[in-house]
C-alpha cells in the first residue's frame, strides 16, 4: 500500500477503509473517540495545530488535518500578499496543494457533466452580463484574447484571426467611443487623419496638420495601471522624439470632453 493510503488504515485496529470519511465513521462508532482526538494521537505533526495568534488552529478533518489558522480573521490578516510557501513552509504547502488538487480532481472526475455545465453557465452568464452592462469591457476582452492568440501562434495568418477592431466608414477602431470621436470630427468638417502612424505607434487623430488627439477612457487606462497624466506623458514623449515637439496633444477620457477639440481649433 502507498504511503498516502496508509492513513486510511485504522492505526488502532488495522482495519482498512476506502475513504477518510469511512475511517472517521469507524473511529467514532467502534473506538468511541473523535476524529480530532485520533488525528492528534496518530497523525498530527509537530508543525501542525497552532495559529499565528497563539490559539489552536481549526481542524479540517482526517484528510486535511489542521488549518494554519484559528479563524478567517487571522487567515485574512496574515495571508494578505503571501504565498502558501511563506505561510506554511515548503513541505506543508506542497502537502496542502496536493490534497486540494486531489480533492478537486476527484470531484471533477465524479461529476464531469455537472462540472462542464457549471463552467459553461458561468462563462455564458459572465459574457451576457458584460454585454448588457459593459459592452466596452467585453470588447476589450475579445481584443486582448485575439492579441494573445496571435502572439502564441505568430505563424498563423492574420486573416484566420477574428479582427479585434470595430469597422466604421472604411476604418477600424478599438472602441465605440473612438468611433464617436471620428463622427464628431467628420461633423466639424475639418481635415484629419485617423490612426496617424508615428514611431511604430498610432495616435488616434491628427487634425488640420497641427493638433493630435488621443481618446482613452479612464477604465481602459486603469487596466494597464496608468493614470491619465502618465498616459499623456508617454504619448507626449512619443511625439517629441519623432519631431513633433511644437504640435499640441490633447487627451480626453470622456465623450463629454470632445468640445475641447473645437475650441482649440477655433482658438
Amino acid at each position: 500500500m502507498k504511503a498516502k493510503e496508509d492513513n486510511i488504515v485504522c492505526k488502532i485496529c488495522g482495519r482498512e477503509c476506502k475513504t477518510f470519511s469511512g475511517l472517521g465513521h469507524h473511529i467514532v462508532k467502534t473506538h468511541k473517540i473523535s476524529t480530532k482526538q485520533y488525528y492528534n494521537i496518530y497523525l498530527r505533526k509537530e508543525s501542525e495545530g497552532m495559529c499565528v495568534c497563539g490559539k489552536e488552529a481549526s481542524f479540517g478533518g482526517l484528510a486535511f488535518g489542521y488549518h494554519g489558522f484559528c479563524s478567517k480573521y487571522c487567515f485574512d490578516n496574515f495571508r494578505r500578499g503571501k504565498t502558501y510557501e511563506e505561510l506554511f513552509g515548503k513541505e506543508r504547502a506542497k502537502e496542502i496543494k496536493e490534497k486540494l488538487s486531489k480533492s478537486l480532481r476527484k470531484f471533477q472526475d465524479e461529476n464531469l457533466e455537472y462540472t462542464h455545465e457549471v463552467r459553461s453557465k458561468a462563462g455564458k452568464l459572465g459574457f451576457k452580463s458584460l454585454e448588457e452592462n459593459n459592452p466596452e469591457a467585453l470588447h476589450r476582452i475579445k481584443v486582448l484574447g485575439a492579441i494573445a492568440v496571435h502572439k502564441k501562434y505568430p505563424d498563423m495568418a492574420r486573416n484566420n484571426l477574428p479582427n479585434p477592431r470595430l469597422e466604421y466608414d472604411g476604418h477600424y477602431f478599438w472602441s465605440k467611443q473612438e468611433i464617436e470621436c471620428y463622427k464628431y470630427l467628420v461633423n466639424l468638417e475639418v481635415n484629419f487623419i485617423p490612426h496617424f502612424r508615428i514611431g511604430g505607434k498610432e495616435i488616434d487623430f491628427f487634425i488640420e496638420n497641427k493638433l493630435f488627439w488621443e481618446h482613452h477612457p479612464i477604465p481602459g487606462m486603469k487596466s494597464y495601471g496608468e493614470t491619465n497624466k502618465e498616459y499623456y506623458q508617454r504619448r507626449r514623449q512619443l511625439l517629441d522624439t519623432n519631431g513633433y515637439q511644437d504640435y499640441k496633444l490633447i487627451v480626453t477620457t470622456s465623450l463629454k470632453e470632445m468640445d475641447i477639440i473645437e475650441r482649440e481649433l477655433n482658438g
